[in-house]
């Protein structure tokens, strides 16, 4: 099948540390054959591939709002799955109630604009004892101290590189949204205020590279919350950049333990 050009996400999916976290999320969400699947925040395809390599589903939905990666999900699955434009937020205008088995959302969910809205949007979509799976690698306690050293020392070199760079106007609108930081906490209080019950989580550490880091600095939701006064066209290769010589000069030869956060939660039963 013919794959599409590739996206800076496409190059961040495919690094080992990703799809060591999607081996994992498919362990733990232990999905049986046979389901009405969704994977929301679907992206470029990642997880759904792994979806229909390893769970058979009866019906794979791919939901995301961002048209370049259904795109890409596209050339990679064809007519293997059916695809939906939308935001986890506005899911219920788009999919009938009752009508998923599982909804699984992998390293997405700390994008979400409003994770209250969300969560119980999938949770009017989830058929009765239907299930929800996530994971993030985005979230308070993901980064350790050698990672924060990186991450301060890669801003360092990226400013120094942009000095010189004018900046964006401050009457320019901004595309990336303040977001309040995901916590397990905030998740499970969320799952808890829609409905859900059954809520399980773990956190499990896997070793990631300053090429992960590259390539996910270099999309521009990341590029503009690092640096939201520059045209991420310019300051994404800069980031880029910094990250790999920062790793460089690092001590820890170039492995970071970042702590993914993985959880799962039930949709009850209607009351008799």
């Amino acid at each position: 099948m013919e794959r599409a050009v590739d996206t800076p996400y496409e190059v961040f999916t495919r690094d080992d540390a990703y799809q060591a976290g999607i081996d994992h999320l498919i362990t733990f969400a232990g999905m049986p054959p046979g389901q009405v699947v969704m994977d929301l925040g679907g992206g470029t395809g990642a997880m759904s591939v792994a979806v229909l390599e390893r769970c058979e589903p009866a019906e794979l939905i791919v939901v995301d709002p961002d048209e370049t990666g259904l795109a890409a999900a596209r050339a990679a699955l064809g007519d293997r799955a059916r695809y939906l434009l939308a935001t986890a937020e506005c899911l219920d205008e788009h999919v009938p109630p009752g009508s998923v088995d599982h909804v699984v959302v992998a390293n997405a969910i700390h994008l979400f604009e409003d994770l209250p809205r969300a969560a119980s949007n999938v949770f009017s979509v989830l058929r009765p004892k239907g299930t929800l799976s996530i994971s993030t690698a985005f979230h308070r306690d993901a980064s350790g101290e050698d990672e924060h050293r990186l991450a301060k020392a890669t801003l360092l070199r990226a400013l120094r590189e942009l000095r010189s760079t004018p900046k964006r106007a401050a009457r320019e609108e901004r595309h990336y949204k303040e977001r309040q930081e995901l916590s397990r906490d905030s998740l499970v209080a969320a799952l808890g205020q829609a409905g859900f019950g059954g809520v399980a989580t773990e956190s499990v550490p896997i070793a990631i590279t300053p090429d992960f880091l590259a390539a996910f600095l270099q999309t521009d939701i990341f590029a503009l919350a690092v640096l939201p006064d520059y045209d991420p066209a310019v300051s994404r290769p800069v980031l880029g950049k910094a990250v790999m010589e920062a790793a460089a000069n690092d001590k820890t030869g170039g492995l970071y333990l970042r702590n993914w956060l993985f959880a799962k939660a039930i949709k009850p039963e209607a009351d008799r």
